[in-house]
């Protein structure tokens, strides 16, 4: 209980990260800024094991489509809105198994090296179902959340 003041900060601050993503970064730019991190780690995957990359090139697909969903919520912004913190989460496994993709093939063979690709290898084990929770999440749309408004206003 003595962290509940910190956890309502915490969830503050994540959803105004997400509603930035969304309307300064995904909105404001068209989705240039997505597609130039989807192109530049696409490019950078397609030269690692097809075994590490692929859960990352999944993930960055996932990313790729919402990104487009949402692209295409704009005048509906209270549907996008809703799904902005899990298309924030799906953004952040992207990067990370981007990360983790990395880590697995450029670590060396020394004890350091190992840990760091077994970390990554462990990272992309169930980054797949992850990421699907969050685009599912992310395309919801506002109707979910009408029973708040219901309690709210009776």
């Amino acid at each position: 209980m003595r962290d509940a003041r910190m956890m309502s900060i915490a969830e503050g601050s994540t959803g105004i990260q997400a509603l930035d993503l969304l309307h300064r970064r995904l909105w404001r730019d068209n989705g240039e800024t997505l597609s130039a991190f989807v192109d530049t780690a696409t490019k950078e995957l397609q030269s690692a094991s097809s075994e590490l990359a692929a859960p990352a090139m999944l993930v960055i697909d996932r990313l790729k489509r919402v990104g487009r969903h949402l692209l295409s919520w704009h005048e509906s912004s209270r549907d996008a809105e809703a799904g902005a913190v899990a298309f924030l989460q799906l953004a952040f496994l992207a990067v990370t198994a981007w990360i983790a993709v990395r880590l697995a093939s450029g670590a060396g063979d020394d004890r350091i090296g190992r840990r760091l690709a077994a970390a990554g290898r462990y990272w992309l084990s169930d980054i797949d179902a992850r990421s699907a929770l969050q685009e599912r999440d992310a395309l919801a749309g506002a109707a979910r959340l009408a029973e708040f408004r219901q309690i709210q206003n009776g």
